[in-house]
């Protein structure tokens, strides 16, 4: 085999697996972009905010935790004991939630959010919660 004929032919099989690897580039990218457009529809902050108000009656007492005796129940249709709850308090009921001793963690159950404080608030508190999914169980 000439010289010329070698180079043509590495020339040929360059160029081939130059196009085979564009095509390979080209579905992982293809791929890439499909997993972050599911990222993007399942992101945790795309998730809505419930309005909620934590009335100043309702309140009972609860052994739970010592410091704060005092819980409320927010009503909260579809969430289970392994979902995880944010709630917010609106600027205006900042002063009012601090002297009561609103305790910042709260705990989800089946169908409601509970919060507990060192007393129950002298008015209603303005708030919003967000709701991100926990595990579901498995089924047997």
């Amino acid at each position: 085999m000439n010289i010329i004929a070698l180079v043509t032919h590495l020339k040929l099989v360059a160029q081939e697996a130059k196009k085979y690897a564009a095509g390979l580039a080209s579905e992982l990218s293809n791929a890439t972009l499909e997993a972050m457009q599911e990222m993007d529809r399942a992101k945790v902050d795309r998730l809505s905010s419930v309005p909620v108000t934590i009335k100043e009656d309702g309140w009972v007492e609860d052994e739970t935790w010592e410091e704060y005796p005092m819980r409320y129940d927010i009503t909260a249709a579809d969430v289970t004991a392994t979902d995880r709850a944010d709630i917010i308090l609106s600027p205006n009921s900042l002063t009012a939630a601090m002297d009561c001793g609103v305790c910042q963690t709260c705990e989800t159950q089946a169908g409601k959010i509970c919060i507990w404080a060192r007393k129950a608030p002298a008015e209603a508190l303005t708030a919003e919660y967000r709701i991100i999914q926990g595990e579901k169980p498995k089924e047997e």
